[in-house]
């Protein structure tokens, strides 16, 4: 469900696109990124967090895009 500008968006499969601050609200993205830490925390281990890095990294790299100076 990721778009190619590391937005994820907050329904999958994207039928509706809402605008504003609902479509790009953090909650999913962010999820992405910290739920592999918190399965780490809990279960000491996470298979293979290299095959994750591509899409941390977009999501972090759309967030900072948003972001004012």
């Amino acid at each position: 469900a990721q778009l190619p500008s590391g937005l994820v968006p907050d329904i999958a499969p994207e039928y509706t696109v809402f605008s504003g601050g609902f479509r790009d609200s953090p909650e999913w993205g962010s999820a992405m990124a910290l739920l592999p830490q918190f399965l780490l925390k809990y279960y000491q281990q996470y298979p293979d967090l290299a095959l994750l890095y591509p899409n941390i990294s977009a999501y972090v790299k759309y967030v900072a895009s948003q972001t004012g100076p």
